[in-house]
């Protein structure tokens, strides 16, 4: 088995178009609650939706929604599910064998130094986890003695209200990844992401 080292990443699924008409969707809802429908002009959503944030009004940047594909630690998906206002597709270790390789994402905070320490542990893990297989234990079974640092696949929707929470968290893996995901999204719909 192969053991390939992986950064975190993320790819936006959602259409680019379908993005960049997400002001006018938001401002379509949002005027529904101050009945000012009559004030919608081509280039009012912008500064309508910075409005209603600066208020507090998220509730309307539920109608919209991002979807990606994610590929972190199993440590950070664990992190990243606890956040429910999301629907999730995650790999599966019941069913991917990682019979030909697997891939880890290496702690930014493990030096060089304790990098061998680390490897070995992780070597050992996977050493094992192939054992159980090569003895017929269940992939369910054997699975759990895969580290935290396995990479994971995991599909992920978030309305833009939610993402605007996320945003914000501290975690260094989720953030790293989140942080390539607003630089694009805020070069899209920069008005979305005001105040973050």
């Amino acid at each position: 088995m192969i053991v390939h080292i992986v950064e975190p990443s993320v790819q936006i699924l959602t259409s680019r178009s379908d993005i960049e008409d997400f002001p006018k969707r938001i401002e379509r809802a949002g005027r529904v609650c101050y009945r000012s429908e009559h004030k919608t002009t081509e280039n009012s959503s912008d500064d309508f939706i910075r409005k209603i944030v600066s208020r507090g009004h998220d509730s309307v940047l539920e109608h919209c929604s991002v979807t990606c594909l994610f590929t972190i630690s199993r440590a950070c998906s664990h992190q990243l599910v606890r956040h429910r206002l999301a629907s999730y597709s995650q790999e599966s270790q019941r069913y991917n064998s990682y019979s030909e390789s697997i891939r880890i994402i290496i702690p930014q905070n493990i030096t060089k130094e304790k990098l061998k320490l680390f490897m070995n542990s992780v070597n050992i893990a996977i050493e094992t986890y192939k054992d159980l297989v090569s003895t017929k234990t269940k992939l369910e079974d054997a699975r759990y003695i895969l580290p935290n640092c396995i990479a994971s696949d995991i599909v992920a929707t978030f309305n833009i209200r939610e993402l605007r929470h996320i945003f914000s968290i501290r975690q260094w893996e989720i953030r790293n990844v989140f942080k390539k995901l607003f630089e694009e999204l805020n070069i899209l719909v920069p008005c979305l992401f005001v105040s973050i």
